[in-house]
C-alpha cells in the first residue's frame, strides 16, 4: 500500500495542479538556454550548459 501511494500521489498532485492552472505543465525540450550567461549562478561551468556565444553586433537592443 505505502508502494502504491508513493508511486501514485505525485501523478494525482500534477492532475489536480494542471487542472487549476495549466501553466504547472512542464516539458522538457533540449534546445540552448535563453537565459544570459550572467544571470545563471556562477556555479555553472560552461561544460555544464549548452552556450552559444554571441557576438556585439549580432545584439541589437544594445
Amino acid at each position: 500500500m505505502l508502494e502504491q501511494f508513493t508511486r501514485d500521489m505525485p501523478k494525482q498532485i500534477a492532475t489536480i495542479l494542471t487542472q487549476l492552472n495549466p501553466a504547472w505543465i512542464f516539458e522538457r525540450i533540449e534546445a540552448p538556454s535563453l537565459i544570459p550567461r550572467d544571470m545563471l549562478s556562477a556555479e555553472y561551468s560552461d561544460e555544464d550548459i549548452w552556450i552559444q556565444p554571441v557576438r556585439e553586433r549580432e545584439t541589437p537592443w544594445r
